[in-house]
C-alpha cells in the first residue's frame, strides 16, 4: 500500500503522486471469508492481499532476507503500469519504483535516506512519533531534494476488513517542504506487521478515502517477484 511531498525524482513524479496514485490504481478486488482470514505466517509466504472499495488491490508482503523490511506492489491489468514500495516496518518509505510484467524493476528507483539510523525510527505504538529529514536519491546516488517527515501513532482500534477484524493503530502522516505537502492516515496492524493507507491529500485540502473491503493470503503466483 508503501513516502513524501513536494519533489519531483527522475521520473518526473511528485511525491504527492506517488502517494496518491495508491488509491487509484485497479486491478479488482478478491472476497475474503472469515476462515481464510491472513495470518503472520502468510507474510512470510507469498504475501496478504487487500482489496480496496473502488476495485484497486495491493499485495503486501516480508522481506524474509531483511529484517523489519516490509514491500507492498500496487498492480494493474496492464503488464507496464503499477509501481512498488519498500518500507521499514511496513510505516518509513525506503524505496520505491515502477512495476514492469507486475514485478519490481530496480533499475529506476527512488530512495529515502532518513537522517536517523532506522533502528532508532520509533516502532509502531500509541504515542510514539518521529519528525525529521528524509533525503531522497535516485537509484545512482543522485540527490531529488529534502523533505520534512512527521509521523504520530495514536490510539488503538479494531479495523474491520471485509468478514476479518484486526487490532489497528492509527498513523498520521506528514510531508512537507517549501513547495507545500502532503498527509496521509494509515492503519497499522501489528498482528501482519503491515500499514494501510486509509486517507490521503495534500495540505489544505480535502482528504480522500480509501476503504479497505476484503483481505486474503496471496496464491503463490502473486508474490512479489523481481524482474528477471
Amino acid at each position: 500500500m508503501q513516502s513524501g511531498a513536494g519533489f519531483c525524482n527522475s521520473r518526473g513524479m511528485t511525491w504527492v503522486s506517488r502517494l496518491t496514485i495508491s488509491a487509484t490504481i485497479i486491478t479488482g478486488a478478491a472476497a475474503a471469508s472469515a476462515a481464510a482470514c491472513p495470518v503472520p505466517a502468510d507474510m512470510e509466504r507469498a504475501g496478504i492481499v487487500i482489496g480496496f472499495a473502488d476495485g484497486s488491490e495491493v499485495v503486501y508482503a516480508a522481506l524474509q532476507t531483511q529484517p523489519g523490511r516490509m514491500i507492498e506492489a500496487n498492480r494493474t491489468p496492464e503488464p507496464n503500469d503499477g509501481y512498488w514500495v519498500e518500507s521499514w516496518l511496513g510505516v518509513y518509505p525506503l524505496a520505491d519504483g515502477l512495476l514492469r510484467n507486475g514485478r519490481p524493476d530496480r533499475r529506476y528507483f527512488s530512495v529515502s535516506n532518513y537522517e536517523d539510523p532506522l533502528e532508532r525510527l520509533p516502532a509502531p505504538a500509541p504515542g510514539a512519533s518521529w519528525r525529521g529529514a528524509v533525503t531522497e536519491t535516485d537509484s545512482r546516488g543522485a540527490t531529488l531534494g529534502e523533505t520534512f517527515l512527521t509521523v504520530t501513532f495514536e490510539g488503538r482500534r479494531r479495523l474491520q476488513i471485509g468478514q476479518c477484524a484486526y487490532a489497528a493503530i492509527q498513523v498520521e502522516t506528514l510531508y512537507a517542504d517549501a513547495e507545500g505537502g502532503f498527509q496521509a492516515t494509515l492503519d497499522y496492524l501489528p498482528d501482519l506487521g503491515v500499514a494501510v493507507q486509509t486517507a490521503g491529500g495534500e495540505l489544505g485540502a480535502l482528504l480522500d478515502f480509501y476503504h479497505p473491503v476484503s483481505i486474503r493470503a496471496a496464491r503463490p503466483d502473486e508474490a512479489i517477484a523481481e524482474v528477471e
